[in-house]
């Protein structure tokens, strides 16, 4: 390997990580005991993902960006020269696995920070616990929005970043009225009350919404309903394998080639490969990154992360933010020169900059939420996304302000 192919700890102390060619090495990512807290040689760090069960499709692609990261980041010398060693716990896509495995990795004194993913349940389950234990959380997932907490840093992209953009570009381009159809816990009503937000913001209209628990598959009554009130478009905030169903059922009338859904997850767990592209025509899909998308910061990426997974169907947006995420973490303890959470959290709330497979993207220190790049994207005729456009640099409404009040510790959404 040369020296050009890794990440140099230069690039971390100045804030900005240059994307760089994977150092292939043995995998990093198991399950591992609690480190002294003495330890002179790596710095631990948490993570808890979802392995096995049914949000696995979206765990899976944390893993492998989380893994990617670190084994680049200890290639290139680690952080303060010491290597990452995680200790991963698997969540199993359920709540109570989650709070428990959470529990355990807070108590580890060995551990500061907790590099998670997760549904917004599994997250709420545990966020309480993370202040008391004086740790810090990195939220690596796509949300609702409004986490106010001094201890959590939001990575992943929210509403007013890309649902409201995608709703002012649909009544723009198919009219005001709009069908929400949601999944029914946290995120979904969450969601749906920032959709019927934004839509009023800009001139459109709410007509219907519906919530599905995440084990719904039959949807013929919510398609017959939509035939009915005839809306310019739906916004859906469905997740999960079984409310693909919606999509094929939509196919199965011929609808979606006249009506057009909007759907801020679709792409996160590769449903473009589960349904095919005659299921998949009439989605528009808007996320923060997309293999196809062409820059040389997105190409080297898409390189490094199928040499490093060979059998990966596509490199999604949830491998890019969980890459990026640890990157923005090295990066802050770089130039924290420790791992201490209060130095940490300065380091960031000064708006650290980090580069990554979308681009350079930027912390804002009053939110805790990164800024993102957002693509809208159609699935074309041979199954791939195809670019419609892209809004750079993007950030979150701001919800609050930590920096002025840092004892804040709740989710709000306004």
């Amino acid at each position: 390997m040369t020296q050009q192919s890794l990440v140099s700890r230069r690039d971390f102390l100045q804030g900005s990580l240059a994307v760089s060619a994977l150092a292939v090495a043995s995998p990093v990512l198991a399950a591992c005991g609690a480190e002294s807290p003495g330890s002179s040689n790596t710095i631990t760090v948490g993570a808890i993902a979802d392995k096995t069960g049914a949000f696995a499709t979206y765990g899976a692609p944390t893993i492998q960006g989380m893994n990617l990261a670190v084994e680049e980041i200890n290639a290139a010398g680690g952080v303060l020269g010491k290597d990452i060693k995680l200790k991963f716990l698997d969540g199993k896509t359920d709540v109570a696995v989650w709070t428990s495995n959470a529990r355990e990795l807070l108590r580890d004194p060995s551990i500061t920070t907790l590099m998670n993913g997760g549904a917004s349940n599994q997250r709420e389950a545990y966020r309480a616990m993370v202040t008391p234990a004086k740790k810090m959380l990195f939220y690596n997932h796509q949300y609702e929005g409004g986490l106010c907490d001094k201890n959590v840093f939001s990575t992943g992209i929210v509403p007013s970043q890309q649902v409201k953009p995608l709703v002012e570009h649909m009544i723009e381009q198919y009219g005001p009225k709009m069908y929400v159809l949601a999944a029914d816990y946290n995120y979904g009503h969450i969601a749906t009350d920032l959709t019927k937000k934004f839509a009023k913001a800009a001139g459109g209209q709410v007509i219907a919404s519906e919530f599905f628990p995440l084990d719904v598959s039959d949807f013929g009554t919510t398609v017959a309903k939509i035939q009915r009130t005839r809306p310019d478009f739906i916004i859906s905030h469905l997740v999960g394998n079984d409310h693909l169903n919606f999509h094929r059922q939509m196919a199965s009338t011929g609808l979606n080639k006249t009506l057009w859904t909007g759907a801020p997850t679709f792409g996160l767990g590769n449903e473009q490969f589960k349904l095919g592209p005659a299921d998949s025509q009439g989605i528009l899909s808007a996320l923060n990154y997309y293999e196809e998308i062409d820059t040389p910061e997105s190409k080297d990426f898409v390189a490094k992360a199928k040499a490093k997974y060979p059998d990966v169907q596509y490199v999604n947006s949830e491998i890019a933010t969980s890459y990026t995420a640890w990157m923005l973490w090295a990066a802050a303890v770089e130039k924290a020169g420790s791992t201490d959470l209060d130095k940490v959290t300065k380091v960031l709330e000064a708006g650290l900059t980090v580069k990554g497979p979308e681009g350079a993207l930027t912390m804002d220190g009053k939110t805790h939420q990164l800024s993102h790049n957002i693509s809208f994207a159609k699935v074309n005729g041979s199954g791939r996304f195809e670019i419609i456009k892209t809004i750079e640099n993007l950030v979150a409404e701001p919800s609050c302000d930590l920096i002025a009040n840092p004892n804040q510790h709740t989710q709000l959404v306004s």
